[in-house]
């Protein structure tokens, strides 16, 4: 009886190579978009000696593959290409993390070229709009072009982009004001929710 109590319960992911297994990889390959619950945007700023240029960084989890999601900025300008491919807006990875004692988790790092740092600040002021209105999340939509994001056989080796870095073309972001205690007729149309139920018009 006590032993069972006190067994540990197994690992989900036990092997560094198991969390981002073919299947979750192929879903991924094959959408045309990234569906991001943004969690936490962090701006650490340094003053006095040896300060470090200021650095931005947000925190997410996926929306459909329950991964976790890390947003850094790069100085870089945008990629340009030759119509119809669309531009490069940024690059992102496979990572995994974790140990083999409490099994591996993942997660998606996109790195944004922000040379004018408008993609940053934008995030920043989305986030604090929904927290100001009572959400503990925000909707971030990061697009990339179908059938990009397939392991090599050096990443799959090691589990995570080991040498693999990939293109995403854009991105979507509101920053919405709006009370949690909104009547069920005075949220916008069409969003979830809405109703004309006891509506005075």
């Amino acid at each position: 009886m006590f032993g069972k109590k006190n067994a540990k319960k197994p690992l989900k992911y036990p092997t560094i190579t198991s969390f981002w297994y073919q299947q979750k990889v192929e879903r991924i390959v094959n959408a045309t978009a990234f569906g991001i619950d943004l969690t936490s945007f962090i701006d650490t700023r340094e003053f006095g000696y040896d300060a470090c240029e200021d650095k931005q960084v947000a925190h997410g989890v996926l929306d459909r593959t329950a991964g976790l999601v890390e947003i850094t900025f790069s100085n870089e300008p945008i990629r340009q290409h030759v119509p119809p491919k669309p531009p490069t807006i940024g690059m992102w990875r496979y990572q995994t993390l974790g140990n083999k004692e409490e099994g591996y988790f993942g997660r998606l790092q996109f790195t944004f070229f922000d040379q004018d740092r408008s993609i940053r600040t934008t995030l920043k002021q989305a986030h604090a709009a929904s927290l100001v209105s009572g959400q503990a999340t925000t909707s971030l939509t990061i697009f990339k072009e179908e059938g990009v994001g397939d392991f090599t056989t050096k990443d799959r080796e090691h589990g995570y982009s080991y040498e693999s870095r990939f293109p995403f073309c854009g991105m979507s972001v509101e920053e919405r004001y709006q009370s949690r205690h909104l009547k069920n007729w005075a949220v916008p149309w069409p969003d979830e929710g809405f109703s004309t139920d006891d509506a005075p018009f």
